[in-house]
């Protein structure tokens, strides 16, 4: 007798807006995934002048055609304008389409929490805690979560049992063709985080500061691979993405302290790559960048053991889905 697989539901739909950011990128990795192991997966596509069209039998995209869009073409991916459901099909909402995943259908629907603060935003009611108990402990959804923020998060909202369904750092970040150049600059994205990376950097004009804004991700690549330190001002509503991405790139990461970022379990640095508001304004943070700066190879090796983390996140992925969306069956 042997042990095969088979797929858990006869069809899986994923909602996923059209949006160079780190969920829709999760969402195709997701789709990669389910379709090499053997799981019929298709991606609806939606913007916010298209909106997705759930009905009991057929999802459709709004979206004229529902292409793929470029930047995650190199993912495998199935789409059709209106796809067939049962119900043995499973739809995965991101979590800011929770309304549509509490709408009753007659198939089986998921959230995938890839961020908790967006959610909020979308459904501000869900900053109240009676509220949110009520809504989710009681509602028939399945519950993935991408961090162990969101995980926590679940579990004071009342949700019995949330599965653990992360995502992976691309490993163009890791690959280097030539050596890497260092030029001694601070990398950061000024959309995150906006005022407190204004004020640093105001203050501190002795950093070469390196903003990365309107690149394409090859540019965003480079540019980590030249800079020694990355700095995220940012909220941190999931594991996000870029931290990991300059890491693996060769960057010396600090963190704000919020979110995701304020977690061990999701970003496993020693506290002192981790700051607060007060940090940026008593000059703490600028000194220990500075002291990172002047010898980086010893702060880069500070923070060997999340790097190491990073490595194995495409491996602990597919192991998540398989568990999650695949079956044991024997055969003879």
């Amino acid at each position: 007798m042997n042990l095969a697989v088979r797929p858990r539901f006869d069809r899986i739909v994923l909602l996923c807006p059209t949006v160079p950011t780190g969920g829709p990128e999760a969402l195709h990795q997701l789709s990669d995934c389910l379709l090499t192991q053997g799981a019929d997966v298709h991606i609806a596509y939606y913007d916010r002048e298209h909106p997705v069209a759930v009905g009991d039998e057929v999802i459709r995209s709004s979206v004229p055609g529902n292409p793929t869009p470029a930047l995650y073409r190199e993912y495998r991916v199935s789409t059709a304008p209106e796809i067939p459901v049962t119900p043995r099909s499973l739809m995965i909402c991101p979590e800011v389409r929770l309304a549509d995943a509490l709408e009753p259908r007659p198939f089986l629907r998921a959230v995938w929490w890839l961020s908790v603060n967006n959610a909020i935003t979308m459904m501000p009611e869900l900053s109240d805690l009676p509220y949110r108990r009520t809504l989710l402990g009681e509602a028939p959804l399945l519950h993935f979560h991408q961090s162990d923020y969101a995980r926590t998060f679940l579990i004071r909202s009342g949700v019995r049992r949330s599965r653990p369904l992360s995502d992976y750092t691309h490993r163009r970040y890791a690959e280097r063709s030539n050596p890497t150049v260092r030029d001694g600059s601070v990398a950061y994205f000024p959309a995150k985080g906006r005022r407190l990376a204004t004020a640093f950097f105001d203050a501190h004009p002795d950093l070469r500061d390196r903003p990365i804004h309107g690149m394409s991700p090859s540019q965003v690549r480079d540019t980590l691979l030249a800079s020694d330190v990355y700095v995220d001002f940012g909220h941190h509503p999931g594991k996000d993405r870029v931290p990991r991405e300059a890491a693996m790139a060769g960057n010396v990461v600090f963190l704000h302290e919020k979110g995701a970022a304020a977690n061990s379990v999701d970003h496993p640095l020693d506290p002192s790559f981790l700051f607060s508001a007060d940090d940026v304004a008593d000059g703490s943070l600028h000194e220990r960048i500075v002291a990172t700066l002047r010898d980086p190879d010893r702060w880069f090796a500070r923070q060997s053991g999340y790097r190491s983390a990073i490595t194995v996140e495409q491996e602990l992925f597919t192991l998540q889905v398989r568990s999650e969306f695949f079956e044991p069956v024997m055969t003879r």
